[in-house]
């Protein structure tokens, strides 16, 4: 099932916000399970698919090794 989202959020100042539209290939179940925590927790899908993202990206730059892939680019650039 394909849904274009747009993450973008009208607290914050337009100018300093980057629009991306995304395709979300999900299964009709998984869709359904996500209706169904949006409905929940009373959140357009964007804005929960916007938190997700955002929340993951945390994790990853505290909890994953995200700083050493970063460290490794800089240092494969400096080879070349």
């Amino acid at each position: 099932m394909n849904n274009s989202v747009e993450t973008t959020s009208t607290r914050k100042d337009p100018n300093n916000m980057v629009r991306i539209n995304q395709t979300l290939n999900l299964t009709k179940n998984q869709y359904e399970v996500l209706n169904i925590i949006c409905n929940t927790s009373a959140k357009s899908i964007p804005e929960y698919i916007h938190k997700a993202l955002v929340q993951t990206m945390q994790s990853d730059i505290e909890y994953g090794n995200f700083a050493d892939v970063l460290l490794d680019k800089l240092d494969d650039d400096n080879n070349e």
